[in-house]
């Protein structure tokens, strides 16, 4: 099941004066894995450039085409208005850059504006006020599922305890869409992000799926629409949902509890007191470190009825037996509906003790029992994916031009540690305090290190590159210059003769 492929490094640079800020690492199995960084403005320029053929290809073929071939311009209008929705500034300005980057790429983007790019990672928020409106005939029909099991499921395997989720994106399989898969890895320059991981489709800036360098995963979920959920209205100021969840991930500490789990997708969802266009059903995975199962695993279900938010985890009955929780398109806790559909009936008949599970045997039985092409039949299975947070191991698998669903296709693994900078968390850094000192941090000057047996000092980029290298003679106090740097975050990596320490750096 795993390939883990090897780094293909592209870098560019353009008379638009930004640095690429690009690397394509791979284009196997049909898919293209893009690892960006630096600013959002920087980042967007990046996903423009290499990505700007995918993107162009599923503007005019999907979104412009089949999907709203008839009301494209009435949708672009909904989005657009700022009565209807709030859209946060550093995404608009990433949506500008994506267009700058598809400019410097060679084509022509005169008749797109940075509203046709948020339109694509906002279209389910925008066909809830259409469909209240009469423009569409409903919005069901999808049929994501997302399985996550930890602690006892997986102990007695080489999981050994830790946390699994394996996810299914089930959506029609639609000209422009297919064949343009792709995993944008962003490694951030602002100083509260973190690096995270978009998978999706080429020029969707919001995630479909996403997890982020600390552990902590998420995959979202259509809710089929029922007479007490409700459709958006005009006029009510909602927050687009993937742009609430890309919050909750990037963020380096959503709720600043000192953590990464399930609760700062929570309180991203919860902190926005306008609601949501569109019923959606989020499930979110984090590290099985925690004793408490309600911080590992989550489900959301989200409504424009009132109540708005409703959560569960194994807390609640759900007929799934022990560490594992499920969530497929139907109604669970909400106003407790217990709306089992088929597939939800296939995993629960199936199930058992719901033990025993490694990583192979998880993908396989959500493979065979939770699959909309074979259990709902009529609907395509356009990404099958696993992730292991504590492992931050990626694997996936997408639907194969020109009819080969993605459950049946081949697989691609990633190891995102050997992607990702090199230091862990802003958790991990915490654990030397007591025996190294860096102040001030942040710094505009000078950077003063204090520990014992000084003999390395490296000061790193977020990129993971050595921007500059000093040594010392088994020193207890070092001061280090760092006025020629840019303003934003760096790590620092200071070898003495028994430790090597890593930690985050500012500077102002």
């Amino acid at each position: 099941m795993r390939n883990i492929f090897s780094l293909l490094i592209i870098t560019i640079i353009t008379s638009f004066g930004f640095s690429q800020n690009g690397e394509v690492i791979s284009e196997e199995n049909g898919v293209t894995v893009l690892k960006v960084w630096g600013t959002h403005a920087e980042r967007g320029f990046a996903q423009g450039y290499f990505l700007a053929d995918e993107i162009v290809d599923i503007w005019s073929n999907y979104f412009n085409g089949i999907y709203y071939e008839y009301n494209y311009d009435e949708a672009k209008a909904i989005i657009s208005n700022t009565d209807n929705f709030t859209i946060p500034t550093e995404y608009i300005i990433e949506a500008q850059n994506v267009l700058l980057g598809m400019t410097a790429a060679g084509w022509d983007m005169s008749a797109a504006d940075e509203w046709d790019l948020i339109l694509m990672s906002t279209f389910l928020d925008i066909d809830g006020i259409l469909a209240s409106s009469k423009s569409i005939n409903g919005i069901n029909g999808l049929g994501c599922s997302t399985y996550i099991s930890w602690n006892n499921a997986t102990s007695g395997t080489s999981l050994d305890g830790k946390s699994v989720a394996t996810r299914h994106t089930d959506f029609g399989a639609g000209n422009g869409l297919i064949g343009n898969d792709v995993i944008v890895i962003h490694i951030p320059s602002e100083t509260d992000e973190q690096p995270w991981v978009n998978v999706g489709y080429a020029g969707m800036i919001a995630p479909l799926s996403a997890m982020n360098q600390g552990g902590l995963g998420v995959f979202s979920q259509s809710l089929n629409q029922t007479a007490d959920l409700g459709y958006g209205v005009a006029g009510q100021n909602y927050e687009p949902y993937w742009f609430t969840i890309r919050k909750g991930i990037e963020k380096r500490d959503y709720n600043n509890d000192g953590y990464n789990n399930v609760l700062d997708i929570k309180d991203a969802v919860l902190s926005y007191t306008n609601g949501y266009a569109i019923p959606f059903i989020f499930t979110s995975v984090a590290k099985s470190t925690s004793n408490d199962s309600s911080l590992i695993a989550m489900i959301g279900e989200i409504s424009p009825n009132a109540p708005i938010t409703t959560f569960r985890t194994t807390n609640f009955d759900d007929a799934i037996p022990g560490d594992n929780i499920y969530s497929a398109n139907q109604q669970i806790a909400r106003n407790n509906h217990l709306d089992f559909c088929a597939r939800y009936n296939s995993m629960i008949d199936n199930v058992g003790t719901g033990t025993g599970y490694d990583a192979q045997s998880h993908w396989d039985f959500t493979k065979e029992y939770s699959n909309s092409n074979t259990i709902l039949v009529g609907v395509d299975n356009i990404q099958l994916m696993q992730y292991i947070p504590e492992e931050q191991i990626l694997t996936y698998a997408g639907y194969t031009p020109p009819s080969t669903q993605a459950y049946l296709s081949p697989t691609l693994t990633i190891d995102l540690d050997t992607i990702f900078p090199v230091y862990t968390s802003s958790q991990t850094n915490k654990i030397n305090n007591n025996e190294l000192s860096l102040y001030p941090n942040p710094s505009n000057d000078f950077l003063n290190i204090k520990t014992d047996n000084i003999l390395k000092v490296n000061l790193i980029n977020m990129n993971g590159n050595i921007i500059k290298s000093y040594k010392f003679n088994n020193s207890n106090f070092e001061k280090i210059n760092i006025t020629y740097l840019n303003n934003g975050m760096y790590i620092i990596d200071i070898n003495t003769n028994s430790e090597t320490y890593k930690k985050l750096f500012v500077k102002e």
